[in-house]
C-alpha cells in the first residue's frame, strides 16, 4: 500500500482469496475509487477492521459461484 488514498477502508483478514490465490493473514484496503490494495500482514494499523473470515477479491466483472 504504497499510494495510501484518503478515502478508503482496510480490513485485516485471517485469509484472503486475491484472484484465486489463498493469503493470509492479510491487510485489504478498499479505496472509494474500487481499487484494491492487498499485502501480507505485518503490523498493528490504525483504522484498520479486524475480519475473522475469508475476503475474497477478483477482477470487476468476475461472477462467483
Amino acid at each position: 500500500m504504497n499510494n495510501t488514498k484518503v478515502n478508503s477502508i482496510k480490513y485485516l483478514a485471517r485469509k484472503v482469496n486475491y484472484n484465486g490465490k489463498i493469503i493470509g493473514p492479510c491487510v485489504v484496503e478498499i479505496h472509494e475509487d474500487g481499487s484494491v490494495d492487498c499485502e501480507p500482514f505485518s503490523k498493528e494499523t490504525a483504522n484498520t477492521i479486524y475480519y475473522n473470515g475469508i475476503i475474497i477479491v477478483c477482477d470487476r466483472g468476475v461472477v462467483l459461484s
